[in-house]
């Protein structure tokens, strides 16, 4: 008989809701920050230094959502 693994997820209640937390600040501040950008009329190249800030940003949610 085939039984599916037991998930266990190794962090708390409070750590996945600062990770959620971190996780929507950062994608705030990504779209914050490329707006402005786009409206300072900046280089393209200079907007891809907001990649950083939506990678932590999608980290921390996916993190949080599979409570890892």
């Amino acid at each position: 008989m085939s039984e599916a693994p037991l998930l266990l997820a190794n962090i708390g209640r409070r750590e996945r809701h600062k990770r959620l937390l971190s996780g929507v600040v950062g994608l705030a501040a990504g779209v914050a920050l490329e707006a402005a950008l786009v409206l300072l009329g900046a280089p393209a190249w200079w907007r891809l230094a907001v990649f950083a800030a939506f990678w932590l940003g999608a980290l921390g949610v996916m993190q949080a959502s599979g409570h890892t």
